[in-house]
């Protein structure tokens, strides 16, 4: 959920609150968690420059491999045209139980995204990509083993149907398309796999 204050020609800032529930790739167990981060955007003719930085925190489930952790997210939205628009964004993470000291989760992601609208019509197609590396880094002298890591590497084509505003840009600058929430797939279920 986001709140923001939004100032059209010049851009965004606020928050947003996420409650996440996962089920680990190992299917042993599942963990909650919930994250709180700052988010700002400016707007710079046909550019869009977006960021967030906040914290995760373990609220329950079965597995408590990524206890807690700061993260932060960083990109850029070039509009070609009012309908056709690259976004390009980078994110990262580190984390784990800071109380004991215990192991630690790193992760980093780059994502990629190209998107049509086509004029006059709430339709439009897109193509994406997303890279994340989750490194789990065994600290002594809680594990007596390896460190451990992890590429997951996932493309997407396809279609969206919007309601409102009647341009790509048009969302990005006055509707919901400002913010997004960051994709924590590969820190929370797979950091369980690797311990």
């Amino acid at each position: 959920m986001h709140w923001f204050h939004r100032a059209p020609d010049h851009g965004a800032w606020g928050i947003f609150a996420e409650y996440t529930h996962t089920e680990h790739m190992d299917g042993d167990g599942s963990s909650n968690h919930a994250a709180f981060a700052l988010e700002g955007a400016l707007f710079n003719g046909n550019w869009t420059y977006f960021g967030q930085l906040g914290y995760i925190d373990w609220v329950g489930g079965d597995d408590e491999t990524l206890q807690s952790g700061v993260f932060g997210r960083g990109g850029f939205r070039y509009f070609h045209d009012d309908n056709s628009k690259f976004e390009l964004s980078l994110a990262g993470h580190t984390g784990g139980d800071f109380q004991t000291g215990g192991d630690l989760v790193h992760w980093v992601q780059i994502a990629s995204e190209y998107r049509h609208r086509f004029d006059g019509s709430p339709w439009s197609v897109f193509a994406a990509y997303q890279g994340d590396w989750t490194f789990l880094e065994r600290v002594a002298p809680f594990s007596t083993c390896c460190d451990e890591e992890v590429w997951v590497h996932s493309l997407w084509l396809g279609a969206q149907l919007s309601f409102g505003l009647e341009t790509l840009m048009a969302e990005d600058r006055y509707g919901a398309g400002t913010f997004d929430l960051p994709n924590f797939r590969a820190p929370l279920s797979y950091a369980d796999e690797l311990d």
